[in-house]
């Protein structure tokens, strides 16, 4: 190949190439070098190269080829536009000697600013996904389906109280931590996801502390990292977290529903939840028996309350919705399934949501001694 055909390839690559003399002097530069420092054609032929790249002097080209002498790459590198702007470059820097035997420079550089600009992207997520898994303190590891090994993180280690310096068998000691009612359920997501059946599995077991003195809940998720050419899992990633205050919360929480619902059912007075369309959802045994019904659950109370009655109920009914009236209390008459008529003394309470909007309204009925019934006669 003649020196007019390399002539016509360096012109015509893409690649920025530039050419320099043996002081650092740029001697040639293709048309995709002149457009990358933004000058004009032949605009840096003349020019020092460190006026445009970040070398200090001719000694840090030369070091940069000390590894290599005939091609190196530069690193760290920078290039300076016409116009100022700064801009991260990779450049293999090639030698040659010429006729008269100097050294010169070839070097051919690449823009690499978005390939920074993505791996910063990548770091700071990285970060922030670090720092949330820190502050959420989760504990993440790594299993090896094919050699059966596990990695862990400190945070893994410290939620099994086990110390860096510690060449104890992880996964054997992790069994033997826990519960043996929950062994199977904790072994079960990694299973289910080795044996290819999900991409993704958790579950929720008891961990004993490292003095067997307590029991932990822990919540495990695992998912599928990697899987061979078959199809086969043979990496799997895994999340564990801490979960005893949330249990102790569910566990007090059905307890309160349980004491709740007990002594709503068992109370010696009427109870009844009135639902915001005014039917009753809920209606204890006591209430029932003031009434002689053997249940009033989604029965209009409309036809149990007196007529003469039911207009200020409903009133005190409007002023709890709109937020007038929280507690309402009066006397009032019931017409009882055999037709005579009771009197209780009867109170209303509005219950509201976490948002605060009506969720329903709780009722407590008193049945009024027969001495209320004859006064009523007499009258």
């Amino acid at each position: 190949m003649d020196e007019a055909f390399y002539q016509q390839l360096v012109e015509t690559t893409q690649v920025v190439m530039i050419a320099l003399d043996a002081n650092g002097t740029v001697t040639m530069a293709n048309p995709a070098a002149c457009a990358f420092f933004g000058y004009e054609p032949s605009g840096l032929i003349g020019l020092p190269v460190f006026q445009i790249l970040s070398f200090t002097d001719l000694a840090d080209i030369t070091a940069q080829m000390a590894a290599q002498p005939r091609s190196a790459p530069a690193r760290g590198l920078t290039a300076t536009t016409f116009m100022g702007a700064t801009i991260r470059v990779a450049s293999t820097i090639s030698t040659w000697q010429t006729p008269a035997g100097d050294t010169c420079y070839s070097l051919a550089l690449r823009d690499v600013e978005a390939e920074h600009a993505a791996e910063r992207s990548t770091q700071a997520e990285l970060i922030r996904a670090s720092n949330a898994i820190q502050g959420a303190n989760i504990a993440v590891f790594e299993y090896d389906v094919q050699k059966e090994e596990v990695i862990v993180s400190d945070i893994w280690r410290d939620t099994l109280e086990i110390g860096e310096g510690e060449t104890l068998d992880l996964q054997t000691e992790w069994r033997e931590r826990v519960h043996p009612e929950d062994l199977q359920q904790a072994l079960a997501p990694v299973e289910r996801c080795s044996s290819g059946n999900v991409d993704r599995a958790s579950c929720e077991y008891r961990l004993y502390t490292r003095d067997r003195s307590a029991l932990r809940w822990m919540k495990t998720d695992i998912a599928v990292a990697e899987r061979d050419k078959d199809g086969n899992a043979i990496r799997l990633c895994g999340a564990q977290q801490d979960i005893t205050e949330r249990k102790q919360a569910e566990h007090a929480l059905r307890e309160s529903v349980d004491q709740f619902r007990s002594a709503f059912d068992n109370a010696p007075i009427g109870k009844a939840i009135l639902g915001l369309d005014t039917r009753w959802t809920k209606v204890n045994a006591a209430f029932c028996a003031i009434l002689g019904f053997d249940d009033l659950v989604n029965m209009d109370p409309r036809s149990v309350i007196h007529p003469d009655d039911l207009d200020k109920d409903l009133e005190a009914i409007d002023a709890m919705l709109a937020g007038e009236l929280d507690l309402y209390e009066t006397e009032k008459r019931y017409i009882h399934a055999s037709g005579k008529v009771v009197w209780g003394q009867l109170s209303m309470a509005l219950v509201r949501d976490s948002f605060g909007q009506p969720k329903h309204i709780i009722s407590q009925i008193v049945e009024l001694p027969e001495q209320r019934r004859l006064q009523d006669l007499k009258r």
